[in-house]
């Protein structure tokens, strides 16, 4: 059963909201995706209680998502699904904000928790916003759309990712006044947030559509399309990037010895490179497809843990992230959007929820076995954390040149085979020399 289609004053007051709601909810992970772990190394963490801090939430919240079509159904609405989690989401935040303040024993165990409920609340919104936007936007106009949101709301996290960096270098590396300070903002600007939500409006859908058992029939709409092929090379390339992913952090702040401030602008690099990359891939998917670029941005993505080894200058790091925001701006949008263009629109909080679990389930098995291979793998340059980076590299050549859907998009055979031959070339050979270089392999 169709719904009548919405009035244009409806659909701009809408995008006027998420435009709102936008500003404020980049505030918010600006400062709490930048300086989760940061805040727990504060509470002298090691690498294996962060593989759980990067892990655990992760796991979690997307196995939440599975019941995502039964939540929508409770709740008679995928409007009241997204206000009521953002709001708890928020209350999570100002939790985390008073852990100072609490024993100091169960700090780490409750961050987690607390850590937990934050994902698991922040993910489940996912599935649900993108299906409202896709009922807002025709086919032609979506990826236009989110790549030149994204590319403001980015500034916005770069913006906020440098001011939570200065506040914390005028409180003290050590001192937790900073974080309570930080957390206490994104808590206030998530409920901004929320009240913006609520002034959504939510398309008629029949009651076919909120029927709970809508994500078991998902099964048979998509079976015979490629969405499982693209989810499951897309968690495999998850999995690898995340064996190394989450210690980032712990690489820059305690082994380089970085500032706050320093650490704060080598993030925002990568964000800076990615929000300008947002709106130009945004286009060109419009005009060339997703699956193109999501091609080519899998093909250069080895390239980016190789790059690491060479040096430990700021300024050479700085010029890494930029790189690699050209890279996975093109990924992230052009994979999610695959998705929309393969799944029928009233099938697409199901999509979403799917892609979203392959993608937590494949995070955490990534991030969890890092922290635990961490303190087992030879080092390089005194830290096996860039030793766990050549593999995170070598593990992501090996998913592309087996797993990417080549048939699945426009193109000859010819030209994938091309493809891989660049791989190889760009990346093995440069990644055999390092080794070679390194002592870690030895010359024929």
């Amino acid at each position: 059963m169709q719904h009548s289609p919405i009035p244009r004053e409806t659909i701009k007051k809408s995008l006027r909201v998420t435009v709102w709601d936008g500003i404020f909810v980049s505030v918010m992970l600006g400062i709490v995706d930048a300086y989760l772990i940061p805040f727990a190394l504060v509470f002298k963490s090691s690498p294996a209680q962060i593989s759980w801090l990067a892990s655990w939430p992760a796991l979690i919240g997307a196995l939440a998502q599975c019941g995502i079509g039964w939540i929508v159904h409770s709740l008679r609405g995928r409007k009241n699904v997204l206000t009521s989690v953002v709001l708890v989401q928020a209350i999570a935040l100002v939790g985390m904000a008073a852990l100072p303040f609490g024993p100091e024993g169960a700090r780490f165990p409750i961050l987690v928790g607390l850590a937990i409920l934050y994902t698991t609340m922040g993910g489940m919104t996912v599935p649900v916003w993108n299906s409202l936007l896709t009922e807002y936007l025709p086919a032609t106009k979506r990826a236009g759309y989110i790549g030149w949101r994204n590319r403001w709301t980015g500034l916005i996290v770069i913006g906020a990712n440098l001011s939570a960096g200065v506040v914390l270098l005028f409180c003290g590396k050590e001192s937790t006044l900073g974080f309570t300070l930080i957390f206490l903002f994104a808590a206030l600007c998530r409920f901004i947030s929320w009240r913006w939500l609520t002034r959504l409006f939510e398309p008629r859908v029949s009651k076919e559509t909120l029927t709970a058992d809508t994500f078991d029939r998902f099964h048979d709409v998509v079976r015979n399309t490629r969405f499982w092929r693209l989810i499951l090379f897309v968690g495999a390339i998850t999995f690898a990037t995340n064996l190394s992913g989450p210690y980032f952090s712990v690489y820059m702040l305690d082994h380089l010895g970085f500032s706050y401030l320093t650490y704060s602008i080598l993030t925002m690099a990568v964000n800076f490179s990615m929000v300008n990359m947002m709106a130009v891939w945004g286009r060109k998917a419009n005009t060339v497809g997703s699956m193109k670029i999501l091609r080519w941005s899998s093909a250069v993505m080895p390239l980016l843990p190789v790059l690491w080894l060479f040096s430990g200058s700021p300024f050479y790091i700085f010029g890494i992230q930029l790189f690699g925001g050209i890279v996975w701006a093109g990924f992230n949008l052009c994979s999610l959007n695959a998705v929309f263009d393969i799944v029928p629109g009233r099938w697409r909080t199901q999509a979403v929820a799917y892609y979203n679990v392959a993608n937590g389930v494949a995070l955490f098995a990534g991030a969890f076995l890092g922290g635990q291979m961490m303190g087992k793998l030879p080092s390089i340059h005194a830290t096996p954390f860039l030793t766990l980076l050549l593999i995170s590299g070598l593990l992501r050549a090996a998913i592309y040149l087996l797993m990417f859907p080549h048939g699945e998009t426009s193109g000859s055979t010819d030209r994938s085979r091309d493809i891989h031959v660049m791989v190889s070339r760009l990346f093995f050979v440069p990644a055999r020399m390092t080794c070679q270089a390194l002592g870690l392999v030895t010359r024929k």
